[in-house]
């Protein structure tokens, strides 16, 4: 009996304490923003409203701005998405940002007038989007990278996901 008690004792010790590891040293961040990082990142991506079959939805995903100013942002447009030339970007407050937006070849490069400080939160909108009757249901995957201030190539942001219904 005692043997057994104590293989029970040590099979639940194991797991707990593997756990509790785990979890002391998985870094915390809260509202998206990650407050240690060098680099920027997206924080959020949406559909408005939520439907493919409705036309013309806005998709839109935010970046916080990280370690250095940025200059330039791009992204992949998915197949089967028809991205107008209604692209807006702003602050996370509402202000609009002076940027130049070009799109070829399924991929839309935001260029902006002035440096993008850090510790900005960029909202990037797509107005009018049309999708095709194939991306009904998916999940759109959108490809982001940045440019930072005297950098010749892009970084990988992330991929801002948007979820159809």
């Amino acid at each position: 009996m005692k043997k057994l008690i104590c293989a029970t004792t040590f099979t639940l010790a194991i797991p707990v304490g593997i756990a509790s590891f785990y979890i002391s040293s998985v870094p915390a961040f809260a509202g998206g923003v990650l407050r240690e990082a060098n680099a920027p990142h997206i924080v959020h991506s949406s559909l408005h409203p939520n439907g493919t079959r409705v036309p013309n939805a806005t998709q839109h995903f935010e970046v916080h701005v990280q370690g250095k100013e940025l200059s330039q942002l791009s992204f992949e447009i998915p197949d089967g998405i028809d991205v107008s030339d209604r692209v807006m970007v702003s602050e996370k407050s509402g202000k609009k940002i002076d940027s130049t937006v070009s799109i070829k070849d399924k991929r839309a490069t935001i260029a902006f007038s002035q440096p993008v400080p850090v510790e900005t939160t960029l909202s990037i909108s797509m107005k009018g989007v049309n999708t095709s009757i194939l991306s009904r249901g998916r999940t759109l995957l959108y490809p982001v990278s940045a440019r930072s201030v005297g950098m010749t190539e892009d970084i990988r942001v992330g991929i801002a996901r948007i979820q159809t219904y």
